[in-house]
């Protein structure tokens, strides 16, 4: 890639944001933040910005204006996260939607993580046996332990994920055990982990931290391993180092770079469908992540089709013989996709109300659940869950896959939606009104939904080709 292949060809410039858990904030983490981001402006010959992400989205949002006073036409926001079920993905996607909202004249894209379960799975095997290299051979490796360690977060499936990790690294080698533990805001902490290797038979184990360099996340691990040490005498305790070289991880966000920008025309429409997450390298190993958006489309979106980002009237409400919205008559046909380049359902984010607020008028959220979940069952058919937690309502998917792909595609059309399994749920407040708040939620699944089953139908014909 040349200098000139790097700046947007169209004239106008382009900014980076590299984007970082607040609680990795330390002076040494900021030195490596700051180093890292020279070395990615050198590279790109473009301005290149860190910002810790703390608060949620709008966290960025400071930043990105700032790319906007600058005159920046393309913004892409890379966070530097582990894993694809790390929170800060979904906030960032949460400022990306916000910023297209304020600026649809300017492009803004987001890179996908540093690295998912597969990729952290050979990291992690590579620290682990640099630790063990120079350890006494006494200790075979059925009777060594890993304890993978990450910081820890109030987001159940992060936490979940570490466990994933944890499996997959113990699938296929000689490790007796592979266990997990957390620094803060999650159990087992460290020295319960090692605890538990104890009382399984291990003599031996390999602390294993998840985090990128050598801060005051990982000070707190060394000072947790070592009040460990003290207290079982009996385990050898081994520290890896951290995960990541400025060499190493410098490759990765280039990578990141190139699948957020690839194919980014030299003159963009005010919305795009990036095509992200092809192929990355981490720990010595290529593995392919998620498949690129547009293969998540329906076909029309692959063969040519040309992406309309005008909205389309909002569609009048129609009433049955009863007096209740019709709402599985109010669409003859729905607008693109936002996730393809369309025009987002609203112009703002619809967020949930704060839980007070629910309880504050139960009958009025009662009767907007009751709605919410009239519409979406007329339109989807799929169960609804109204007795979620205050401020939400409960869509249930045919599968999981079926739900990552409608929260892909709904939260580009500004609307929150969070997914526990095969479930989503939709923000619900007592104030939302029926030809509003109401309508909104209901037209954004009533849209994707109709793209889904247009997307499975074209799937399944072609498992039928390819069967036969």
């Amino acid at each position: 890639m040349t200098k000139d292949d790097r700046r947007r060809t169209d004239g106008h410039s382009s900014a980076v944001i590299l984007v970082h858990d607040s609680a990795e904030s330390g002076p040494e983490e900021q030195a490596h933040y700051r180093r890292l981001a020279d070395l990615v402006a050198q590279r790109l010959d473009t301005p290149v910005h860190v910002s810790a992400l703390a608060g949620g989205a709008t966290a960025l949002a400071p930043t990105i204006q700032a790319c906007i006073a600058n005159g920046d036409q393309q913004v892409v926001a890379l966070p530097l996260a582990l894993g694809a079920a790390n929170p800060q993905l979904s906030d960032i996607a949460g400022a990306i939607v916000w910023a297209r909202s304020q600026w649809p004249e300017r492009l803004f894209l987001g890179g996908g993580p540093l690295a998912t379960a597969e990729h952290l799975r050979g990291a992690l095997a590579q620290r682990a046996s640099k630790a063990l290299a120079h350890a006494a051979p006494s200790i075979s490796a059925p009777m060594t332990a890993l304890l993978v360690v990450a910081p820890g977060s109030e987001d159940a499936y992060a936490n979940a994920e570490i466990f994933q990790i944890g499996r997959l690294l113990w699938e296929g080698r000689d490790y007796g055990w592979v266990e997990c533990a957390f620094v803060g805001l999650a159990e087992p902490d460290i020295t319960a982990g090692l605890l538990r290797c104890t009382r399984l038979g291990a003599r031996r184990t390999v602390v294993l931290p998840l985090t990128l360099f050598a801060g005051q996340t990982y000070a707190r691990i060394a000072a947790q391993v070592q009040a460990a040490r003290a207290e079982l005498p009996a385990l050898d305790i081994l520290l890896a180092q951290p995960l990541a070289t400025l060499a190493s991880l410098m490759a990765v966000v280039m990578q990141r770079y190139a699948e957020a920008s690839a194919g980014a025309p030299t003159s963009p429409p005010p919305a795009r469908c990036p095509r992200v997450g092809a192929q990355a390298s981490w720990g010595g190993h290529r593995h392919t992540d998620e498949p690129p958006i547009w293969a998540m489309l329906p076909p029309r979106y692959r063969d040519g089709h040309a992406v309309s980002a005008a909205p389309m009237g909002a569609a009048p409400l129609r009433y049955d013989t009863e007096g209740n919205v019709a709402w599985d008559e109010l669409w003859t046909d729905f607008c693109e996709l936002a996730l393809a380049g369309g025009p987002p359902h609203r112009g703002n984010l619809l967020e949930p109300v704060p839980p007070d607020a629910v309880r504050a008028q139960p009958q009025a959220y009662a009767r907007v659940l009751a709605e919410l979940a009239r519409g979406l069952r007329l339109v989807t058919g799929l169960p609804i869950v109204r007795d979620a937690a205050p401020g939400w309502i409960g869509l249930v998917c045919d599968s999981e896959d079926m739900a990552l792909w409608l929260l892909r595609a709904m939260v580009v059309e500004n609307m929150c939606v969070r997914r526990e399994g095969a479930t989503l749920f939709f923000p619900a407040g007592p104030d939302f009104r029926l030809e509003c708040e109401i309508k909104n939620v209901i037209t954004v699944v009533a849209k994707t939904y109709h793209y889904w089953t247009e997307h499975q139908s074209a799937s399944r014909r072609w498992s039928t080709v390819i069967g036969a």
